[in-house]
């Protein structure tokens, strides 16, 4: 592991994981070789980041953090957590199952996924786009002012408020919006060429 610090970025950068993956599910001869990595960051309490970026071939938990701007890429399907986190902007790539749950978005959420399950819970953001290709995406407790989702083949189950816009477009999954009965949205647009719908609350 290498560990980089140069003009206030720190980075760290686990050098040979796409070999060592490969020697670990081709041969048995080399398991006791293989090493699984496991690298704790540790934060001070008050520090706020400007960037925080994650390419990552593993999973990542990330709990009570203050940053600007996050960057998730992930094309191998790993898990990321968050939790408790107050981010500006945070956008996520590839396919990773992401699990966020406690956060706060100041400006914008933005998350694509090609084939991970996206679990959203108490989080709050302006503005949100949400593209699922083939996982499922289930929000709970959502706060949002704007919501822009569309799934493939995925279903969505979202419970919540939205106090502006919402629209939802599916293929072939289905869809279930569930808002508070306290909530008013101004628009809500649902599509949904073979997938059932539920609407509730509104």
């Amino acid at each position: 592991i290498e560990f980089i610090i140069a003009d206030g970025r720190l980075s760290i950068d686990e050098a040979d994981v796409w070999n060592r993956q490969i020697r670990r599910f081709s041969n048995d001869r080399y398991r006791e070789w293989y090493i699984t990595s496991d690298i704790t960051v540790e934060i001070p309490e008050n520090v706020h980041l400007t960037e925080l970026q994650f390419d990552i071939q593993g999973s990542v938990q990330a709990d009570n953090i203050e940053a600007d701007s996050v960057q998730i890429n992930d094309i191998n399907g790993n898990t990321c957590r968050m939790r408790q986190c107050r981010f500006g902007t945070l956008y996520s790539s590839g396919s990773s199952n992401l699990h966020i749950s406690d956060t706060a978005i100041q400006q914008q959420l933005s998350l694509h996924s090609i084939n991970g399950n996206i679990k959203l819970k108490n989080l709050s953001a302006p503005s949100a786009e949400i593209i699922s290709e083939n996982g499922s995406l289930y929000a709970e407790r959502i706060a949002f002012d704007e919501l822009l989702c569309e799934t493939e083949s995925a279903s969505c189950k979202i419970t919540g408020s939205i106090s502006k816009t919402a629209v939802i477009t599916t293929e072939y999954g289905n869809v279930a919006l569930e808002l508070d009965e306290t909530a008013a949205a101004e628009k809500i647009a649902v599509h949904s060429n073979n997938g059932n719908v539920m609407l509730k609350g509104l």
